[in-house]
């Protein structure tokens, strides 16, 4: 009879057991819940795939199976037994390693206009109430740009204009991006009181940037997994976007292609726009791509000023990190 390891111990498992439908570990899941556009890519592609860092996904299609149970699930219709029961279906993991859960949008999508964090740190509360949860966050003017350029890279024509909006919206309107959307206190205060400050590690994006080794040592000790003799992190370049002219070109292009909302990937005439994107940004001069990415970063300042200075200063607080040295306001 295969035995389950419990914190650290073993015991026989009973005969009616399902070994299908339980998650074997000594250590409490890790849920990764974003933001976008923080590394996330990298972070599940290259360390929680490989367990020379002590993580494992939790179990097959597990970004699929939060977005049905959480995500897109008729809140009148959740119920968290269930919904635990489906996500853990399939679900094995060795002894020694520490079953993750990542998917950057449970904290919200502003792309698609999904404002659900709140609600869905509640539900993945009740789902896996022993659970340690990782949240990375970005400089709001640097997320700004990078998640606007994402926007257009999906396929949608809006200005930044419209993304950012003015300040000055008629009530009942919105830009796509809700400006409070980026004060993190409100997130990483939320999950503090629901997990427990002990079991929320919320580290700034800046880190990584300086200092990927220290940055993955990091959530590895908060995992409960060893830091040191640990692989090296890579350097190479993640989701790598075409340049801020070739940008333009993009946004106008997407005018005249539609991808449906029914199943992953471009439509054909999505794709061949790509293509006449990518193209074209090899032909398009650097000045031309730094002139414009000056422009939008200039626009973005001039809209949002000092409006994340207070928030900043909150989230230093709440998580002992000096922001203004990684050069939040």
């Amino acid at each position: 009879m295969p035995n389950i390891a419990v914190r650290g111990r073993s015991r026989p498992l009973p005969p009616d057991f399902n070994i299908e439908t339980i998650l074997l570990t000594e250590h409490p899941p890790l849920l990764h819940v974003g933001y976008i556009k923080t590394g996330s890519t990298f972070l599940q592609n290259q360390i929680f795939a490989d367990r020379g860092y002590g993580f494992m996904e939790a179990c097959p299609a597990s970004r699929s199976r939060l977005a049905s149970e959480l995500i897109l699930s008729n809140p009148y219709l959740f119920d968290p037994v269930t919904a635990r029961n489906r996500l853990l279906q399939d679900c094995a993991i060795p002894a020694g390693k520490v079953p993750v859960w990542s998917e950057e949008v449970l904290l919200g999508d502003p792309l698609v206009r999904r404002y659900d964090g709140k609600r869905n740190a509640e539900r993945l509360h009740a789902i896996f109430p022993d659970a340690r949860v990782l949240i990375v966050f970005r400089e709001q003017r640097a997320m700004i740009v990078s998640a606007y350029k994402e926007y257009i890279n999906q396929g949608n024509a809006h200005s930044l204009t419209d993304f950012i909006g003015t300040g000055e919206e008629p009530a009942g309107f919105s830009p796509i991006l809700d400006p409070s959307f980026l004060q993190y206190s409100h997130a990483i205060r939320h999950y503090q009181l629901l997990f427990g400050a002990e079991n929320v590690l919320a580290l700034p994006f800046e880190l990584f940037k300086k200092d990927g080794d220290g940055f993955v040592a990091r959530i590895c000790r908060f995992a409960g997994l060893p830091a040191t003799d640990l692989p090296p992190v890579s350097r190479e370049v993640v989701n790598k976007r075409r340049g801020a002219r070739t940008l333009e070109m993009e946004r106008f292009l997407n005018r005249f292609a539609v991808n449906s909302p029914l199943k992953p990937g471009w439509s054909p005439v999505a794709r061949g726009l790509r293509r006449a994107a990518s193209v074209a940004d090899k032909l398009i001069p650097g000045g031309a791509h730094a002139a414009r990415e000056k422009s939008i970063r200039t626009q973005i300042a001039a809209r949002f000023g000092d409006f994340y200075s207070a928030d900043n200063a909150k989230v230093s607080a709440l998580i002992g990190e000096d922001l203004s040295a990684l050069g939040y306001q």
